[in-house]
């Protein structure tokens, strides 16, 4: 289940790190809908977040810890392989249709429309990828506790990305599936992003995945990477 949210900004400016005014939104439509019984259920500590998401900033350009937002205009795309959770946080942002959410700078950002996306069938075990949103991999050492982040150019990002993929769909489908999974980079390039006061390494672009048709299908709904619920890892198929 893909769909999209199209917002208004009263302003054109808004802060960097954009992405965690957007989570925001999305906690706050969970808190709001059903006296906020639904919250806990996507929001829990250490749960596992059933959805990814992108964003898209209509003229953006970054002028320092801003960003210039020129045609006032955001769109989030969310999707999801679990029905009910799609149903949820569709009645959940259907309760926000124009009500203006404050910005912490004080600009405010207002959903106006909410529309499904049409959804591609996966058969291939094979297909090109546009990533919508950064693919993000992470790697955490346990002993520094600290992260470390790879983009498609680094030493190991293949063998990490599979790693993650293999976590992701544990308990959900069958143990080997991931065996055969690979991901090659087509057209891509390292970005780095602002995230919560941190810069991760990312990478946009094409990539051409390969796996069975039911994996690839998984990663097409749910995104595919660390972070895929703070707007990172969420694709488009393109062959």
């Amino acid at each position: 289940m893909r769909f999209r949210l199209c917002f208004d900004l009263k302003d054109s400016k808004i802060h960097a790190d954009f992405r965690t005014l957007l989570i925001s939104f999305l906690k706050k439509s969970l808190t709001e809908y059903q006296e906020g019984s639904l919250y806990n259920t996507y929001y829990a500590p250490a749960m596992r977040k059933p959805f990814c998401f992108a964003p898209f900033l209509y003229g953006a350009r970054f002028d320092k810890d801003e960003l210039d937002v020129s045609k006032r205009r955001i769109d989030l795309l969310l999707s999801t392989g679990d029905m009910s959770a799609g149903i949820d946080f569709y009645n959940a942002f259907h309760q926000q249709l124009r009500k203006e959410f404050l910005l912490p700078d004080g600009n405010t950002m207002q959903l106006q429309k909410i529309y499904l996306e049409h959804e591609q069938h996966i058969t291939s075990d094979s297909i090109a990828v546009q990533f919508l949103s950064p693919l993000c991999v992470r790697i955490h050492d346990k002993k520094t506790n600290k992260d470390l982040y790879l983009s498609a150019e680094r030493n190991g990002f293949h063998e990490a990305c599979k790693e993650i993929v293999s976590n992701q769909v544990k308990g959900v489908l069958p143990e080997k599936i991931t065996e055969n999974f690979k991901i090659h980079p087509l057209e891509t390039k390292k970005t780095v992003i602002r995230y919560h006061g941190g810069m991760l390494e990312t990478s946009l672009g094409n990539f051409r995945l390969e796996g069975e048709p039911e994996l690839l299908s998984f990663l097409y709904q749910y995104g595919i990477g660390s972070r895929r619920s703070a707007g990172f890892g969420c694709f488009t198929i393109i062959t």
